[in-house]
């Protein structure tokens, strides 16, 4: 996310600073952080004629939103986006999502991590013990299937696993 943040800064293109707010909402904290950025990634994507793009992210911009309990705006981003993926052309399958192989802990250790923090400072944060995030952070990387922490984090943002 930090690299993000510099990239977005210092390359400053609408699209780039539109997949920085997605991947600002999938690391955010509580839900309405997440519908500001998300509200943000829409914009710029638009402003950016990133229709695809656009759509997708009121797709998960719904999601927050009900969440949130704003069901008629979620239902609202979801008819819009649903929309933009008919006028392009792209076939809709609605299916449930895959279930999260993490555990609610698991998510919360992830989303520390995908922030920079180091062990010592994610217990900190959680009050556990530096042995179990550490604990915590290899049963990520095994249930992902992936060698580092950062493979760990664009797994799970692109798998939509921080939401």
């Amino acid at each position: 996310l930090a690299e993000m943040r510099e990239v977005a800064a210092m390359v400053g293109t609408d699209v780039i600073r539109a997949h920085a707010a997605s991947a600002e909402a999938a690391m955010a904290s509580d839900p309405a952080e997440a519908r500001r950025w998300l509200e943000d990634a829409v914009d710029l994507f638009e402003k950016a004629r990133a229709p695809y793009e656009a759509a997708r992210a009121r797709v998960d911009l719904a999601n927050v939103l009900r969440t949130l309990g704003r069901e008629q705006f979620a239902r609202e981003e979801l008819l819009a986006a649903r929309d933009v993926f008919r006028r392009l052309g792209a076939v809709v399958e609605v299916e449930k999502a895959p279930e999260s192989p993490l555990t609610k802990r698991e998510i919360e250790v992830l989303r520390l991590v995908a922030k920079g923090m180091s062990d010592k400072e994610v217990a900190a944060s959680l009050r556990l013990s530096e042995h179990t995030v550490h604990r915590h952070v290899a049963n990520i990387l095994g249930k992902l299937d992936v060698n580092s922490r950062a493979a760990a984090v664009g797994m799970a943002v692109s798998g939509h696993l921080l939401h």
